[in-house]
């Protein structure tokens, strides 16, 4: 958690702000929005909902990727654009033509996967290529993969 929290959150312009996009799932799993970065939800639902601040940490729904894509992009205040889950919303930027990295962390350890039921969508090894990998402990490896 602690390098997922570093990569999302650090600028290198202290007068930017990273952008972290996930379905809404993955939002209502988080004990809150994440602070220091503009918190994007996708949800499939019509879009009553306007933009809100919530302990001073900007959260935007949408129901378009590409059009939020489009307008991160164009946001000067926005550096990095990260997608962070899940299953739907990681199918969606490895297809898109501007998710130029893929940080994927695997951890390593024992686990019963029987319930489960959403998986990180396999990597096209003809479009992304491993630039780096990261042991971050002992049970977690990080791999860095960039478009080709």
């Amino acid at each position: 958690m602690k390098f997922f929290k570093e990569t999302t959150s650090n600028v290198s312009n202290s007068t930017k702000l990273n952008a972290v996009i996930m379905g809404r799932k993955t939002f209502e799993s988080l004990p809150g929005p994440l602070p220091n970065r503009l918190n994007i939800v996708l949800t499939k639902g019509s879009l009553l909902i306007p933009p809100l601040i919530k302990n001073n940490v900007s959260i935007v729904f949408s129901n378009d990727f590409d059009k939020i894509i489009d307008e991160l992009e164009l946001n000067s205040n926005i550096e990095t654009i990260f997608v962070i889950g899940g299953e739907m919303v990681y199918k969606q930027a490895l297809q898109h033509p501007k998710c130029e990295k893929i940080y994927l962390n695997m951890v390593h350890v024992d686990c019963d996967l029987s319930g489960a039921d959403a998986f990180f969508p396999e990597i096209d090894l003809t479009k992304y290529g491993l630039v780096e990998t990261t042991i971050i402990d002992p049970t977690v490896t990080s791999y860095v993969y960039k478009r080709l």
